[in-house]
């Protein structure tokens, strides 16, 4: 859990630092992040040895990891290129199919 908290706090970080006035952006700050979102999500993906679902129940790991996975596609989509970690793909996407999931509608 950990791991996909700190992913998402450094996409969140790179996403306020795009914001500000382009003369004003960090760009050795959002590379730092960058660096340490790709460090968080290539561990995460080092998990699929545990064979998700390993519960017969969304846990709160599985939660955070496919919220944060949602979140870092939108802010910064580069950091999931298509096929680069399938195990967390294969997560989110068995997340979003619960019918928990299904029942909080993202907004627009």
């Amino acid at each position: 859990m950990a791991s996909a908290t700190a992913a998402c706090d450094k996409a969140i970080a790179i996403s306020y630092e795009r914001r500000r006035p382009s003369n004003r952006i960090l760009v050795d700050w959002i590379v730092r992040c960058r660096t340490q979102l790709d460090a968080a999500l290539a561990e995460l993906e080092g998990f699929k040895r545990l064979s998700w679902p390993i519960h017969d129940r969304l846990m709160q790991t599985d939660i955070t990891t496919a919220c944060m996975l949602g979140y870092v596609r939108r802010v910064e989509p580069g950091a999931l290129l298509d096929g680069r970690y399938p195990y967390l793909e294969e997560l989110a996407v068995r997340c979003e199919e619960h019918s928990a999931f299904k029942a909080c509608p993202q907004a627009a």
